[in-house]
C-alpha cells in the first residue's frame, strides 16, 4: 500500500503502527512486545520526571528546567497510547483514501495523487531530519559535557543508587532512549496528521478537476456531489480522531515555550543555552505545521468555492477597483458606520481631484500666454476634469449602477444549466483579463511618469504639473506636501478612469454574453427543451438592459470623447514642438493611454453591435423549418427585431464603434493642423 508509505514506516519504527503485511500471530506478538517496550520506556521516564517535580522541585528555575521535557513526554505518551488503542480506526481512515470516490480514475487524477504523495513524503522527511538532528546534537553535547562528569542529562526521580559506572550508564541510556522514542512518536503522529490533511487537499484538487469535467460533459454532477460529501465526512472523521491529540499538543507547546523562554532569559550563552534554543525551535515548528496545513486545507476549500461554485457577485474585480476609486460603496456595507467611513473616503477623493483640477484651470486662465503652455496644461486638466465628472456621476447614480449589476444575477439573465454557466464563466474570464490588462497599462504608465518625475523634477524642487498654488512652497516640507498632493491626485484620477472604463466595458461584454446565452436557449427550444416565450422575454430584457446602460453612461462617454479628441491633438502638437527626451517619451505614453481609453469604448461598443446582428444569422442556421407555423412567426419576430443592432451612443448623436474611433482620430488631426497655424 503506497498511501502515506514513508509516514507509516516512521510510525512502525516509533511502535505506533504494526505494518499491514505483518498478519501472522508471531509477527503480531513481536510487534506488540516492541510497542510495550517503547511505551514502558517512555512512561517510566515521564514518571521519574513527574515524581521529581512533586518531591524535589522547590523553585522556579528547577520547575521550568524539568517542565519542558516532562510536558513533551506526556504529550508523546498520550499520542502512542491513542494510536495503539485506536489502531483499527486509523487503518480505516487510510484505507478510505484508496476506495470509492477518493480513488483516482484517470491519468490526470493519478498525477495529482502522485504529486501530493511526493509532497507528503518530502514534508515528513524534512520534519524527521530536523527533529533527529536536534536529538543527535543534544546527545552529542551531553556526551561531551554531562556524561564525562557522571551527570544525567535530565532531572528525574531515580529510586536507586546510580553512583557505579555501569548503573549510571544504564540510567543515562534509559533517559535518552525514552527521549528519542518520544521524539519518534511525535514525528510519526505529526506526520500522519499532516499527511491526512494534505490528502484532503488532494481530494479537493481532484474534485476541482472533476468539476471542470462536468462543465465539459466528461463527468456527472452527482458524482462530484458525492465526492464533496465524502470529503466533508472524511474531514470530520479525521478531526474526531485527532482532536484530543491536537488539543494536548497545543497545551503542551504553550507550556514548553513559556518555560523555555524563562530558561533562556536566566542562562548565559553556553551549550545549555544552545540546546534549549534548538529545542524551543523544534516545538514551535511542531505546532506551526499543525496550523500551516490546517490553514492550507481551509484555503483549498475557499479556492474551490471561488473557482467552481457560481457566485452571485459578478464584475467582482471591476467593482473592487470601483470601490477603491471612491465611486461605489460595497453593497454589503449597509451599517451606518461603514457607510459613513466610505462617504468620508469618497469626499477625500473628490476633494483631491477637484482641488487639483481647480489649480490647473486657474493656472490656464491666469498664467498661460502662449500655445506651448496652453497645450501643456490643458491636456492634463481635461483628463482630471473628466475624472471629476465620472466620480460625481457615479456617486449620484449609485443605486442605478447597483441595480444594473444585480440584474445580471436575476432571471432571465441568470444562467440556468451547465451550458449557460460555461458561457457565463467564459465571459467573466474575458472581462477579468481585460480589466487586469487595462489596469496594468494605466498604472504602469502612471508609475513611469512618477518615477521619472522623482529622478528629475523632485531633485530640482520642481512640481510635476503646472498649477496655481495659493501659497509659497519654497520650503522643503511645503514643497514635499504639494508634490505629494499632486501625485495622489493623479493616482486617484487614473483609478477613477480605470474603474469607470472597465465597468462600462464589463456591462457591454455581459450584453454579448446574454446574446450568446439567448442563442443557446433558442437551440434548446428547437430541441423541445426550452420555452419560446422565455426566450422572447430574455431578448426583450437584453434590449432594455442595453438601453439602461446607454442611459447611465451616455454623458460620461460624450465627455470622454471630447476630452480624448482635445488631449490627442494637444499631445500631437506637444510632440512636434519638443525635442526627443524624457518629456517626449512620457507624452507618447500618455497619448497611447488616451487612445487606448477611447479605443476600448469603441471596440466593445462595436462588438455589441456585431453580436446583436449575429443573432439573426444564428437563428437562420438553426433547424427552424421543422417547427410549426405559429412558432415560425414568433421566431421571425425575434429575427426582425435582431436586424436592428444594439448600439451604444453618446448623447444619442454619435454611435460608439470603430467608425467613431476613426472619426475621433481624423478630428484630432484636423485640430492639430489648426494649432500648427497659430503663431508662437
Amino acid at each position: 500500500m503506497k498511501t502515506l508509505k514513508f509516514t507509516l514506516v516512521i510510525l512502525a519504527i516509533a511502535g505506533c503502527w504494526r505494518p499491514f503485511s505483518w498478519t501472522s500471530l508471531i509477527k503480531h506478538t513481536l510487534y506488540n512486545a516492541y510497542t510495550l517496550l517503547i511505551i514502558s520506556l517512555m512512561y517510566s521516564f515521564t514518571f521519574t520526571q513527574f515524581m521529581d517535580a512533586v518531591l524535589n522541585v522547590d523553585n522556579p528555575d528547577d520547575f521550568t528546567n524539568i517542565l519542558y521535557t516532562m510536558v513533551t513526554m506526556f504529550a508523546a505518551c498520550y499520542k502512542i497510547l491513542n494510536l495503539w488503542v485506536n489502531h483499527e480506526r486509523f487503518v480505516e481512515l487510510i484505507h478510505n483514501l484508496t476506495e470509492g470516490t477518493f480513488k483516482p480514475v484517470v491519468s490526470v487524477e493519478i498525477e495529482i495523487r502522485r504529486k501530493f504523495d511526493k509532497m507528503i513524503q518530502n514534508y515528513a522527511m524534512c520534519y524527521a531530519i530536523l527533529i533527529m538532528v536536534t536529538c543527535a546534537g543534544h546527545v552529542l553535547l551531553s556526551l561531551l559535557t554531562n556524561f564525562r562528569k557522571r551527570q544525567l542529562s535530565f532531572r528525574g526521580w531515580v529510586p536507586f543508587d546510580y553512583s557505579s559506572f555501569v548503573i549510571f550508564c544504564f540510567t543515562y541510556a534509559h533517559q535518552y532512549i525514552g527521549v528519542i522514542s518520544g521524539s519518534f512518536v511525535n514525528v510519526a503522529c505529526d506526520s500522519l496528521i499532516v499527511g491526512l490533511l494534505l490528502h484532503l487537499c488532494c481530494q479537493i484538487t481532484i474534485l476541482q478537476y472533476r468539476l471542470k469535467g462536468v462543465i465539459n460533459g466528461q463527468n456527472t454532477l452527482s458524482d462530484c456531489v458525492r465526492q464533496h460529501h465524502h470529503i466533508i465526512e472524511y474531514a470530520y472523521a479525521t478531526n474526531a480522531r485527532f482532536t484530543r491529540i491536537i488539543a494536548i499538543q497545543f497545551v503542551a507547546s504553550t507550556f514548553v515555550v513559556c518555560s523555555n523562554l524563562y530558561q533562556l532569559s536566566r542562562t548565559t550563552l553556553n551549550t545549555y543555552f544552545v540546546g534549549i534554543f534548538a529545542y524551543t525551535f523544534c516545538v514551535l515548528v511542531q505546532i506551526f505545521i499543525y496550523c500551516w496545513f490546517g490553514n492550507k486545507l481551509k484555503l483549498m476549500v475557499c479556492i474551490l468555492l471561488v473557482s467552481h461554485i457560481i457566485s452571485i457577485d459578478k464584475l467582482k474585480l471591476t467593482c473592487t477597483i470601483f470601490m477603491i476609486a471612491g465611486c461605489f460603496r460595497p453593497q454589503s456595507w449597509t451599517s451606518l458606520f461603514k457607510r459613513t467611513i466610505y462617504n468620508v473616503y469618497r469626499l477625500y477623493v473628490i476633494s483631491m481631484l477637484y482641488a487639483f483640477t481647480l489649480s490647473q484651470v486657474i493656472d490656464v486662465v491666469m498664467n498661460t500666454d502662449n500655445p506651448n503652455d496652453f497645450t501643456d496644461n490643458l491636456n492634463k486638466s481635461l483628463t482630471v476634469s473628466v475624472s471629476c465628472y465620472k466620480i460625481f456621476i457615479a456617486w449620484l447614480s449609485y443605486k442605478n449602477i447597483a441595480a444594473l449589476i444585480n440584474y445580471l444575477t436575476e432571471e432571465p439573465f441568470k444562467p440556468l444549466d451547465l451550458g449557460e454557466i460555461k458561457i457565463r464563466r467564459q465571459y467573466d474570464k474575458i472581462i477579468r483579463n481585460n480589466t487586469l490588462r487595462y489596469t496594468i497599462l494605466i498604472v504602469t504608465s502612471w508609475m513611469s511618469l512618477i518615477l521619472t518625475s522623482l529622478l528629475t523634477d523632485f531633485r530640482h524642487r520642481k512640481l510635476t504639473y503646472r498649477g496655481w498654488i495659493p501659497y509659497d512652497y519654497s520650503s522643503y516640507a511645503t514643497f514635499c506636501f504639494t508634490y505629494a498632493v499632486q501625485v495622489l491626485s493623479t493616482f486617484h484620477c487614473i483609478v477613477v478612469n480605470v474603474a469607470c472604463d472597465t465597468l462600462l466595458c464589463g456591462f457591454l461584454m455581459h450584453i454579448c454574453c446574454q446574446i450568446e446565452i439567448l442563442e443557446y436557449r433558442l437551440r434548446k427550444f428547437l430541441c423541445n427543451q426550452f420555452s419560446l416565450g422565455y426566450c422572447i422575454r430574455h431578448h426583450n430584457r437584453i434590449f432594455e438592459f442595453a438601453r439602461m446602460v446607454n442611459t447611465r453612461f451616455t454623458q460620461i462617454i460624450g465627455l470622454q470623447f471630447m476630452a480624448s479628441t482635445m488631449v490627442t491633438c494637444f499631445n500631437l502638437y506637444q510632440l512636434t514642438k519638443s525635442a526627443l527626451g524624457t518629456n517626449h517619451v512620457l507624452t507618447i505614453i500618455y497619448t497611447i493611454c488616451m487612445l487606448t481609453q477611447i479605443f476600448i469604448y469603441c471596440w466593445f461598443g462595436n462588438r455589441v453591435k456585431l453580436k446583436s446582428l449575429q443573432l439573426t444569422n444564428s437563428i437562420f442556421q438553426m433547424e427552424w423549418p421543422i417547427v410549426e407555423n405559429s412558432v415560425k412567426k414568433s421566431i421571425l419576430i425575434i429575427m426582425k427585431r435582431a436586424m436592428t443592432p444594439i448600439e451604444i451612443s453618446t448623447i444619442y448623436i454619435l454611435n460608439i464603434n470603430l467608425d467613431s474611433f476613426v472619426v475621433l482620430l481624423k478630428t484630432s488631426y484636423s485640430v492639430y493642423n489648426v494649432l500648427l497655424q497659430v503663431p508662437e
